[in-house]
């Protein structure tokens, strides 16, 4: 079975472009799932509106604490 070539996503909205999977959606959510540290930067604008809606819900407060892009 011969291994698929790499799909890199040109418009990838990820900051962090010095990683080394950068681009390559597969292999980022497949490593932020075994990780289960954080969801992948570009979900984290669709999720954010959502996690604030809840975490008003139960009087807790949502603060910013991605890495900006010049970190």
């Amino acid at each position: 079975m011969s291994e698929q070539p790499r799909r890199i996503a040109q418009d990838c909205t990820c900051a962090m472009k010095s990683c080394t999977i950068w681009g390559d959606c597969e292999a980022c959510v497949r490593g932020h799932r075994t990780a289960q540290g954080h969801v992948p930067e570009c979900m984290q604008d669709i999720l954010r509106p959502l996690v604030g809606q809840l975490a008003a819900k139960v009087e807790y407060a949502v603060v910013e604490a991605r890495p900006k892009p010049e970190e």
